[in-house]
């Protein structure tokens, strides 16, 4: 139970749905605010952790041909010390996403439930988009991330939003499905009104 004035924001999506984008809006219109960018943060632990350095582009191009399960239990572990630190002083983003497109299909390291529990997010925001939105976005700027059919760009983001409804049903809070398509300012915008409870 959130005891703050404070929200902590579970941002999902998938791959080049506009969630980078999005915090970038969100951190001129809502503060105070601290966010988690798991990607980036696993890039650092897989860093720190091995001879090899790698950027978030790399993480993304090779996702499970080097990032293991206890890679993620470890990573999952940092953001669980981070919003137990920032939670009761700042509005708090945890930029994620569960399922991960890989070689051989797709691949989903959800949060356990416990793990969910202790992170105590207060509200879900799941981005989406027509599939070929995605696929344009991808080949365009693609950033590590693999290239995809309009198939499995649609299945994608049906595996994810199965996944946010299946946290936000077990521990009780809403989910958000926004469409991307839209302008980063006015997706902000809709965002920091229910963080400001407006």
């Amino acid at each position: 139970m959130n005891e703050t004035p404070y929200e902590v924001i579970y941002l999902t999506g998938p791959p080049a749905s506009g969630k980078s984008t999005l915090v970038a809006s969100l951190e001129t219109i809502l503060e105070p605010l601290k966010t988690f960018v798991y990607s980036k943060v696993l890039a650092e632990y897989l860093s720190e952790n091995s001879s090899d350095k790698y950027s978030q582009d790399q993480t993304r191009e090779m996702s499970a041909r080097v990032i293991t399960h206890k890679d993620i239990e470890n990573v999952d572990k940092r953001l669980l010390a981070f919003v137990a630190e920032n939670g009761k002083k700042s509005h708090l983003i945890i930029d994620s996403h569960a399922v991960t497109k890989e070689q051989y299909g797709f691949r989903v390291t959800p949060f356990s439930l416990p793990q969910l529990r202790k992170l105590s997010p207060t509200m879900i925001f799941s981005l989406y988009s027509e599939p070929t939105v995605n696929v344009i976005r991808i080949k365009k700027i693609s950033q590590g991330r693999p290239q995809v059919s309009e198939f499995e760009a649609a299945f994608h983001c049906e595996l994810q939003a199965t996944v946010d409804l299946a946290y936000g049903i077990n521990i009780g809070i809403p989910v958000y499905f926004l469409v991307s398509d839209r302008r980063p300012s006015d997706l902000a915008n809709e965002i920091a009104c229910r963080a400001k409870k407006l």
